[in-house]
């Protein structure tokens, strides 16, 4: 329980870094399931902000896989975090390389990779520098539709890849 309101904390701060806009609860848990999201992909962001991949303290406990608790590449206890966005591991690097690689838009910066940017992914919504303004007292938001999208897939899928490799 209490590693889900850190991961839920996490993803507010990354959104709010992000859009500038703070995500209640109920937003994070349905911006998890856009359609720019794979379902194996929003099982896998579920389970992330639930803590229940076994990983970490999990293998510290089972006789001859007490190994698994720590990185063999960095030496580091295996957390979500570390093994999506911090590891040294040469195929983690170059996914995130490439995927920013990908990232077409030099208006639009790449966001800094945190697990809270991960999990918060479906809720990050781009918009222009310049807002177009109605009328004096009321600025309406027209949100880069193409951006976030791709945004939303390059961020999840990497994610989900370095999971699975």
């Amino acid at each position: 329980m209490a590693e889900n309101q850190t991961h839920l904390q996490l993803t507010r701060m990354a959104i709010k870094r992000i859009t500038g806009e703070v995500e209640t609860n109920a937003a994070i848990w349905k911006n998890m399931r856009k359609k720019t999201i794979r379902p194996i992909v929003q099982q896998f962001l579920y389970k992330t902000i639930h803590g229940t991949h076994l990983i970490r303290k999990y293998w510290s406990h089972i006789n001859g896989y007490e190994e698994r608790e720590i990185c063999r590449t960095c030496g580091e206890t295996e957390s979500m975090s570390h093994i999506l966005t911090k590891c040294k591991e040469k195929t983690t690097q170059t996914i995130w390389r490439l995927a920013k690689s990908l990232w077409p838009r030099r208006n639009i910066p790449w966001p800094e990779i945190t697990l809270g940017t991960i999990l918060g992914c479906g809720g990050i919504t781009l918009y222009p520098n310049r807002q177009r303004r109605n009328n004096q007292r009321q600025r309406r938001k027209t949100a880069h539709k193409g951006p976030t999208r791709l945004l939303q897939i390059l961020l999840s899928e990497s994610a989900y890849m370095i999971w699975v490799l």
